[in-house]
């Protein structure tokens, strides 16, 4: 695995590998490759390699994401892409949905992991018809 960082902030993943090295991870298994992203990022993109998850901003180093579905020469596999863009991502709640459902999902998206991931929701569109039962719902932390 390439553990490339945001060349803003490599210092956290930098500890991170530390950790893994003293827990034992054999040598070559997590490789940490702090650099520039609009060259190392298209690299790891381009490259043979069986997938690779991106977080953040396409800014950061991916170019066209579509670059990973063209297969090169000599490749035998569809590259597994994980893109994780930074889309300030939102729930849709209609008006038929599960209300306690929909509480507890967008509850947990929003809120686990302290929001601090790409995937967190940001936003809830709810309809119209049920607004109010589902902000209440979520205001006081009653599913009921």
């Amino acid at each position: 695995m390439i553990l490339k960082p945001s060349s803003d902030a490599p210092t956290i993943a930098a500890k991170f590998v530390e950790v893994l090295e003293e827990a034992g991870m054999p040598d070559g298994v997590v490789n940490f490759c702090p650099g520039s992203g609009a060259t190392f990022g298209n690299a790891i993109v381009e490259d043979h390699g069986r997938g690779y998850c991106i977080h953040g901003l396409e800014g950061g180093g991916v170019g066209d994401p579509r670059a990973a579905a063209k297969a090169r020469p000599g490749q035998i596999w569809i590259k597994r892409t994980i893109l994780e863009m930074g889309g300030k991502d939102s729930i849709l709640v209609c008006a038929d949905a599960d209300l306690d459902a929909a509480v507890e999902g967008v509850t947990a998206s929003a809120f686990g992991f302290s929001g601090q991931k790409c995937s967190a929701c940001s936003r809830a569109i709810v309809e119209a018809p049920v607004y109010d039962v589902f902000v209440e719902r979520c205001g006081s932390g009653s599913q009921s």
